[in-house]
């Protein structure tokens, strides 16, 4: 989330030096583990109270997301005022996290495909400006109509981490690959990235389609009360009837589910990323190694982990091999950065003398 996310490395650009990066990482860390924390202790707290009573089997609510708001409602609505400032915070934090990504669209859009365009590169930076402020303008409309889809397809908090995990999970396979796979190479890297997007987006949107779900965990309402329905119309009165995407079950006919349904459709859409970044690492290796394997092209220390840079100069060094497409003669990968812009240089140069002796 943090490290190959768009919005993170632009602020991280941003900062003055490698240095503060680095220190914003690290005082990031331990907010993460934090607020992880403390989602694990509010998730425990409502199990405890809920263990006997599942207001969603009940009927109290008609969506897992509820439960939450439910929760604060049925325990702390003699607290005036929490409940409200409740929605207050929930809402601060989703403008705050909307604001980021709509920013970063609006820059990644301008930067790699508006601002190449010879009409907009004339611009002065006010009119650039306003021009960003319209393309962030068109995205959250954008936003705004898929948050109404998005209420209609089950769990919103199901249906953004699924096309999130799903996009996620194949970048930062690429990521990896650069950093930690040397070797790979571009192809390699574009056939992994494509097929793991492919796969992910199918797993997602079949799972929705299907309303295939895991099997839900046993539950009870042996310890439910009965004057219960007051609080369920405050919290149900502004949420639809629930659909069929919403149900603890996929509806099967007499054969039982399919091998996709059972199988495929039905893993959790928090294994998405992990399942993109597997699928983006074994392509992208395979293709690489079957596309040139790109083992002794010259590249800069400073862009792979050092870890691996030690290893695979290991495998290699008592490897001497002669490069056919730069002409130099080299024994690996290039410890430093200066001697590798030095071989780039005099494969240049001889490029250069082959294509004037030819002429």
């Amino acid at each position: 989330m943090s490290g190959v996310s768009q919005p993170a490395v632009q602020r991280y650009n941003s900062l003055p030096s490698l240095t503060a990066a680095k220190q914003c990482c690290l005082l990031l860390a331990p907010g993460y583990m934090l607020f992880g924390t403390l989602a694990c202790l509010c998730g425990l707290a409502i199990f405890a109270n809920y263990a006997d009573c599942n207001p969603l089997e009940q009927g109290l609510i008609q969506r897992k997301d509820q439960l939450v708001p439910y929760f604060v409602l049925d325990q702390m609505s003699y607290l005036t005022g929490l409940p409200g400032l409740f929605v207050a915070c929930i809402m601060s934090g989703a403008l705050s996290t909307v604001s980021s990504g709509l920013n970063a669209l609006a820059a990644v859009t301008w930067k790699d495909f508006v601002g190449n365009i010879p009409l907009f590169m004339k611009m002065s930076a006010e009119k650039q400006s306003w021009a960003l402020r319209i393309i962030s303008m068109l995205y959250g409309l954008v936003a705004v109509g898929l948050a109404f889809v998005a209420s209609n397809l089950g769990g919103v908090l199901q249906a953004t981490m699924s096309i999130t995990s799903a996009f996620g999970g194949p970048l930062l396979g690429v990521f990896t690959l650069g950093i930690f796979v040397p070797f790979a190479n571009g192809k390699g890297t574009l056939a992994g990235f494509v097929t793991a997007l492919a796969f992910c987006i199918w797993m997602s949107f079949g799972a929705f389609s299907s309303g295939a779900q895991p099997p839900p965990l046993p539950s009870s309402v042996a310890g439910c009360g009965t004057n219960l329905t007051s609080l369920a119309a405050a919290v149900t009165s502004s949420t639809p009837a629930p659909t069929a995407a919403t149900s603890s079950a996929p509806e099967t006919g007499d054969d039982g589910p399919g091998v996709l349904e059972q199988y495929i459709y039905t893993v959790s859409y928090q294994l998405y990323t992990m399942v993109g970044l597997l699928i983006c690492l074994l392509v992208g290796i395979i293709a690489s190694i079957f596309t040139g394997f790109s083992r002794h092209h010259h590249f800069k220390k400073s862009l792979v982990n050092p870890t691996a840079f030690r290893l695979l100069n290991r495998f290699n060094r008592h490897q001497d091999s002669f490069d056919l497409k730069s002409g130099v003669h080299n024994t690996g990968y290039t410890n430093d950065e200066k001697e590798a812009e030095s071989n780039y240089q005099l494969a240049t140069y001889r490029s250069g003398l082959e294509h004037t002796e030819g002429h």
